[in-house]
This record gives C-alpha cells, sequence and structure tokens, in this order.
C-alpha cells in the first residue's frame, strides 16, 4: 500500500529532477493511476527488496554458490532498469521502457559508479548510526533491547525518507545521461 501511495511523490521527483513542471498532488496521482505499468515497476522494485532478505547464505557451498549468482543477477538487473522508473513515469518522454533497459547495456560499471558515489555517505551513516545504537543499548534481550530498536528506526528513518529521494534524483539523472529525455522533441522542418 506505501508503495502504491509513493508513486505519484516518485513521479514529482522525477519531474522535478528532469526539469518539467511538477503540478498538483491531484493531477499526479490522476497520472499514476492511468500508468498501470509504472506502479508494476514500484512493485516490483519493492517485492524484489522484500524477497532478498530470504536468500541465506548457509554453510553448504551450493547454497552459498546460488546465493552469489543470485545477488550478482540481482545486481546486474537493478542496474540495468535502473533508468525505466523515468521511461514509465514521464509521459513527455519518446523513450519507452525498453529503450531505457537497452540505454544501459554496456553502462552497467558506470551507472554503479553514480550510485556508489552518491549513496556511500547514506550508507556510512546508516552503518555507524546503527553500531552506535547496538553499542550504546546492547545487543541484549528485553526492554533494553526494544528501545535498541525503536531508537534504531528513529534515527533511521530520515536516512530512509532520504534514500527514497535519492533513488528516485538518480533513476531521473541517469534517465537524461543515457540520452533517454530531450525536455523539447525536435520538429522535423520542411
Amino acid at each position: 500500500m506505501v508503495t502504491v501511495l509513493l508513486a505519484p511523490y516518485t513521479m514529482a521527483i522525477y519531474r522535478f529532477a528532469l526539469g518539467l513542471p511538477v503540478g498538483s498532488l491531484r493531477s499526479l496521482l490522476e497520472d499514476a493511476i492511468r500508468r498501470k505499468d509504472f506502479l508494476a515497476y514500484q512493485l516490483g522494485w519493492f517485492l524484489v527488496g522484500r524477497l532478498w532478505p530470504t536468500v541465506s547464505i548457509t554453510s553448504t557451498s551450493f547454497n552459498g554458490i546460488i546465493s552469489v549468482l543470485l545477488f550478482i543477477l540481482c545486481f546486474w538487473l537493478t542496474l540495468r532498469l535502473f533508468a525505466v522508473g523515468p521511461a514509465l513515469a514521464i509521459k513527455e518522454s519518446q523513450a519507452t521502457a525498453r529503450d531505457a533497459f537497452e540505454a544501459a547495456a554496456g553502462r552497467i560499471w558506470t551507472i554503479f559508479y553514480i550510485c556508489f558515489c552518491t549513496a556511500f555517505p547514506i550508507v556510512a551513516a546508516v552503518l555507524i548510526a546503527g553500531v552506535a545504537v547496538v553499542l550504546v543499548g546492547g545487543s541484549g534481550t528485553g526492554k533494553a533491547a526494544a528501545s535498541s530498536l525503536i531508537l534504531t528506526g528513529i534515527l533511521l528513518s530520515p536516512l530512509l525518507i532520504f534514500s527514497l529521494v535519492l533513488r528516485a534524483v538518480l533513476e531521473a539523472q541517469i534517465f537524461r545521461n543515457l540520452g533517454l529525455f530531450a525536455p523539447h522533441p525536435e520538429r522535423e522542418h520542411r
């Protein structure tokens, strides 16, 4: 439900990052409802994010190899799909989802580098905050562990919201850098 409710917000971030007028919340909501393919894309990101932690690396080498291969596949697919969201969400775009997917081919490491350099401060802040809360609150059970968990949630909530904004801006900028967005399509003059 939250993923569906965040779709208009994500569309507004794409539009702002690409220099397009954002419009009203009502128009964004109506546009999000009409763009069922974009909603499916957003739900797909959510499901991949939910399913990935269920893959466990166990002590057997076979499960470890499968987990590593699954991680590589998810890594590759995530970077290839990174520019698809704006293609699905921005009606002014002439690019299709297929165009965005194909444009990312051969640029995986460039996209990874951009994402890594941008997201590294957030990941570092999350790790430092998590370690600090565990060290201060302890990792035991009972009331101390519950308060430590609540404090971690409170500290990380702004970072999670910021990471959603950052992901949408990165998707929009990569979409533009791949040459998939031209704000004013050129018309043929005869």
